[in-house]
């Protein structure tokens, strides 16, 4: 036997404990650590339970095996054996080599337990030997005095270094907070601004509905919208900032919590009175640890795959490969895909972390996703109008028939697109009045805003008026306000002059089109209404109104004898 107390310490943990990695396992055969003072130093093995045997005797036959070994180790500990005198030994009873520790019966090695590493039981029995008498000279010398205080030194210094690291910590969720606090009251002041712009918009001029020949017709102020679109996208990188914040103070939160558990399981691995305190640890948080862990990755896997959508989507609309007015376009679009795209991951992540609980909880999900998978039948039969609606408005998207800050008309229905999502569509009115329309519901929508507008004006003219001057006149007014520089940036085209379009009761209607930028087609419509009466005006002509022209026609004089007869 080698001298077992030429080492002034207790050898290193990672040098006493042997691997399960390194044992050849079989089939029936269950495997065990023994342990002493809480730590693993070799492995076992017993037969697996049958199932056969009957429910009294269904006790895993390995737990007590291990369990009369460490009782065997923690007795021969407390005999007070001196080091010098410690022997461990071997000898062959029954054919099967057994361990003693100054002739007292440890443990006997048994055919399975060689098998482990592919020896012969009295190899086995060689090592074994040499691992209990490490273990067993470890048990003494961690409880004298020197060692102990040694470790109470260490264990003050990481103590000390848990509290800088905790406090470190703690400085910066307190500057990630505070930075929180500073996003919110920057966006709760641009959404005042914002109220207050559309306020000042809709006071001006609110969006109205105006009956003019038996089609309604949609007007609204839209001068304000390049600044409300720029407060929304301030607005959108504000929401960035605090969720990537917030995101940063969770994970400072985990890692507060992970120094405090990781500094008191050191801490009490240092001795071997409360070494057992690290098994018992491990036992208890091993399942919620797993489950906290995923809760929290899901967490983050939505958060950061939000703020992704969000960075991707913003920088898809600074795209320089974009057009003007496609980019535009993606503006209004932005909020409606982000906010879908965002829902469908978060619900898609949740339903992954919930499979992966339960995978860990040990429940057969097989089983779970059949059962799903006909619950959600039966639901899909109960819920066809949501369903509906949902691939309703994702053709919707996928398609872009309109998005959040369209003016559309649905069948009698028309305002401007506050909301939408997969399911349903809200409108604001002429009268301020939301109106929700579900998605499937949505058969013909008519766009106001998308990619370009136009300005449709019938205008009256007297019918004793020169038609041909008439006509000359609505062009120029409209050609030289396309090169006024105020309006010349909205209006995308040379304005056309159809012709004559009716006689009507006011006159000869003349038709005008105007192509515009979108939402602009009623600015340039008043501001064309306005300069046509001021040149007609000037020219003395006056905008005829509904006349009507009576013709009395008198009866012929009746003869007498006609009369008479």
């Amino acid at each position: 036997m080698p001298g077992w107390g030429q080492t002034p310490f207790p050898l290193p943990f990672s040098t006493l404990g042997e691997k399960v990695s390194e044992a050849v396992q079989s089939e029936g055969v269950d495997v065990g650590y023994v342990r002493l003072d809480g730590r693993n130093f070799f492995l076992v093995s017993a037969p697996k339970l049958t199932t056969d045997q009957p429910w009294q005797l269904r006790s895993r036959p390995i737990k007590e095996r291990i369990s009369a070994i460490e009782l065997n180790l923690q007795q021969f500990k407390q005999t007070g054996f001196e080091l010098d005198s410690l022997t461990v030994t071997y000898q062959f009873l029954n054919g099967l080599p057994v361990i003693y520790g100054n002739e007292t019966l440890l443990l006997t090695v048994t055919k399975q337990d060689a098998n482990l590493y592919g020896v012969e039981p009295e190899d086995r029995a060689e090592t074994l030997v040499a691992i209990v008498a490490q273990a067993l000279k470890n048990a003494v010398e961690e409880r004298q005095p020197e060692f102990l205080r040694q470790q109470a030194r260490i264990g003050l210094l990481l103590a000390l270094g848990t509290l800088g690291l905790s406090g470190l910590v703690w400085v910066g969720q307190r500057y990630l907070s505070q930075q929180e606090r500073i996003l919110t009251h920057q966006e709760q002041a641009l959404k005042i601004t914002m109220e207050t712009l559309k306020a000042e918009r809709d006071e001006r001029d609110p969006l109205t509905i105006l009956e003019n020949e038996g089609e309604d017709k949609i007007t609204g102020d839209s001068s304000q919208i390049t600044s409300l679109v720029a407060m929304a996208q301030t607005t959108a990188e504000n929401r960035r900032l605090y969720s990537i914040n917030e995101i940063k103070r969770r994970v400072l939160q985990l890692v507060q919590f992970l120094i405090w558990g990781g500094s008191f399981y050191g801490i009490v691995g240092l001795f071997p009175q409360t070494r057992f305190l690290q098994l018992a640890l491990r036992s208890a948080v091993r399942i919620p640890l797993q489950l906290l862990s995923i809760a929290i990755a899901t967490y983050l896997l939505i958060r950061i795959i939000a703020i992704l959508i969000s960075r991707l989507l913003w920088e898809l609309e600074d795209s320089r490969l974009l057009s003007p007015e496609a980019s535009k376009r993606l503006i209004l679009r932005i909020s409606t895909f982000s906010q879908v795209l965002k829902r469908i991951s978060a619900i898609m992540l949740t339903l992954t972390g919930i499979l992966l609980g339960l995978a860990t909880l040990g429940l057969p999900i097989g089983p779970i996703l059949a059962g799903a998978g006909i619950f959600g039948l039966a639901i899909s039969f109960a819920s066809q109008s949501v369903i509906k609606d949902a691939i309703n408005g994702i053709l919707i998207l996928l398609e872009d028939q309109y998005g959040v800050g369209d003016v559309i008309e649905v069948g009698s229905l028309a305002g401007l697109v506050e909301t939408m999502d997969l399911r349903i569509t809200q409108l604001r009115d002429a009268e301020g009045c939301l109106i929700t329309i579900p998605n499937g519901e949505i058969r013909a929508v008519k766009n106001r805003s998308k990619e370009w507008s136009r300005v449709d004006l019938n205008i009256p003219v007297p019918y004793d008026a020169n038609l041909t001057e008439m006509m000359g006149l609505l062009e120029t007014v409209a050609l030289r306000m396309r090169q006024d520089l105020q309006w010349q940036g909205l209006i995308l085209e040379a304005p056309q002059l159809m012709g004559v379009e009716d006689f009507s009761d006011r006159g000869v209607v003349l038709k005008v089109w105007i192509k515009t930028q979108p939402l602009k087609q009623w600015d340039v419509a008043r501001e064309y209404r306005r300069r046509v009466k001021t040149a007609f005006d000037q020219r003395g002509i006056v905008i005829p109104i509904p006349q009507q022209a009576l013709w009395v026609k008198s009866l012929p004089t009746a003869v007498p004898s006609t009369l008479e007869s």
